[in-house]
């Protein structure tokens, strides 16, 4: 309730609605405690902490990269095994161009991607999401990189043999990744992850040196 002031003879209200208390007492009543500020302070980070898509809590981390390396190795299984059907087109007619299986491939990747994209789009529009069209033309622009890269990949499993052609195709891309990673975008920069990657890169090698020297 509002505090009342006494007045002395001499005053009289400024408006007719009540006693003039002053700027002090105005200061006074709109003054804060401080624990009303941090409980403030903290709903404002949790919403940002929200609206960022951080997890808030230990439990929640753990969980998002456990989810992460099982999408990882479930993209690498998949990876491992997207040309065994154009390389075994390629061994039962081997007259015919190495590179007829590309445009075959790279239309169905285009048409699975366009799928997903339309599905999620729909998803998103009916829960109210803002779906971000920007990345389509960066996404395009790399399938069209991939799909060049394929064709030579195609070409060198067909003249090498699937065993040493595709491990070389599998390698290389990852040199180029982490090389990029290192000296262009700055991702690995801790002295332990960098003698992790070379003892990997390392075994890589070692691998790709022993898989041709069996198949050969």
């Amino acid at each position: 309730p509002p505090r009342l002031v006494p007045l002395r003879d001499d005053e009289t209200p400024s408006d007719g609605a009540g006693p003039d208390v002053g700027p002090e007492a105005d200061h006074a009543e709109r003054q804060v405690s401080p624990g009303a500020v941090s409980r403030q302070s903290s709903q404002v980070q949790s919403f940002l902490q929200a609206a960022s898509g951080e997890p808030s809590s230990l439990a929640g981390r753990a969980w998002r990269k456990a989810a992460g390396v099982v999408l990882a190795l479930l993209a690498g299984s998949l990876t491992g095994v997207q040309s065994v059907p154009a390389s075994l087109v390629n061994q039962r007619h081997k007259d015919a161009p190495a590179t007829n299986v590309v445009f075959p491939q790279c239309l169905g990747i285009y048409i699975c991607s366009s799928a997903i994209y339309l599905i999620y789009s729909a998803a998103a529009k009916l829960a109210g999401w803002r779906v971000p069209h920007s990345p389509i033309r960066p996404a395009y622009l790399s399938g069209c990189v991939w799909a060049v890269g394929f064709t030579f990949m195609i070409t060198g499993i067909s003249s090498l043999g699937f065993s040493i052609g595709y491990t070389l195709d599998a390698v290389g891309p990852i040199v180029i990744a982490s090389l990029l990673s290192i000296f262009v975008f700055k991702e690995i920069t801790d002295r332990h992850q960098l003698i992790l990657y070379g003892i990997a890169f390392t075994l890589q090698v070692v691998g790709v040196i022993c898989m041709s020297s069996a198949s050969s």
